[in-house]
């Protein structure tokens, strides 16, 4: 849900960002606006991904107290007869029988499981918990967005600001964005714990107020570049989307989130 509710969240800003430019608000101007329009519209995905990690912990605590004996099983509720008095075949018994013949105890397999679900579930999730190839996806309309104002240039004869919305368009999207979601993610889930009805809902907004600053930071940065006038308009983009891409690509797939081995254990 929480990719779902971050991919609305970005179409709502697209539709800010274009009523932006149609009223020609520019520059670093424009990047305020749209974060502040950010610190809206993002209310429900830093909720949803406050929700997302609550699960994360709620099923690593479920995986690190394991124990098969302990599960509830319906035969055992009802002592293994029906309402007709007939007979039910015990699934615990049946169950422990193919735990013994795979794992060889069932001792086993509970450390086995403990293992696979909390170490496991990382390694298929990624160091963020969050898939990179995931963001990229629900994060696609600022790509979408970019190159449709490259277009619209290229159509009215501003073959200039054409290439230079098409070449921004990599470093918001491979960049700005992943690294501004990993922070999100980052502060979310050490916000995870659930509070007070009214409490929580004010621990999502701090959420968003913590990210906004990296956001205008990140997308404001290639305006700030433009502004100095210290090269050409085109290495000036081309030198931001490289900087933000590395950032971006570094923070998802190179570093090391929180303390270097982030795990499903490590989220408490």
């Amino acid at each position: 849900p929480f990719a779902f509710v971050i991919t609305c969240s970005l179409l709502v800003l697209t539709l800010a960002v274009s009523i932006l430019t149609a009223y020609d608000i520019r520059g670093l101007d424009a990047t305020l606006c749209t974060g502040l329009a950010v610190l809206l519209v993002m209310y429900c995905a830093a909720s949803e991904c406050r929700s997302y990690f609550r699960s994360l912990e709620i099923f690593g605590q479920q995986m690190t107290n394991l124990q098969l004996d302990k599960t509830a099983c319906w035969c055992c509720s009802v002592n293994h007869k029906t309402s007709s008095g007939a007979t039910v075949p015990c699934d615990r018994e049946v169950v422990s029988e193919c735990l013994r013949a795979w794992f060889g105890s069932v001792e086993e397999c509970e450390v086995t499981l403990k293992a696979l679900g909390a170490d496991g579930l990382t390694d298929q999730l990624g160091r963020l918990l969050i898939p990179f190839q995931l963001i990229l996806s629900c994060t696609s309309p600022i790509l979408w967005l970019c190159v449709d104002m490259a277009v619209s240039y290229y159509a009215s004869d501003s073959v200039s600001s054409a290439k230079h919305w098409l070449i921004a368009s990599i470093g918001y999207w491979l960049g700005s964005t992943p690294t501004t979601a990993a922070w999100l993610f980052w502060v979310a889930r050490k916000c995870w714990k659930p509070k007070h009805p009214g409490v929580d809902r004010l621990m999502s907004f701090l959420v968003l107020a913590a990210i906004l600053p990296v956001f205008l930071v990140l997308f404001g940065f290639p305006a700030f570049l433009e502004n100095q006038h210290l090269m050409p308009s085109w290495a000036n983009v081309t030198s931001s989307t490289c900087i933000l891409s590395l950032l971006g690509m570094t923070t998802w797939l190179g570093a090391k989130a929180c303390d270097g081995q982030t795990t499903i254990r490590s989220i408490r």
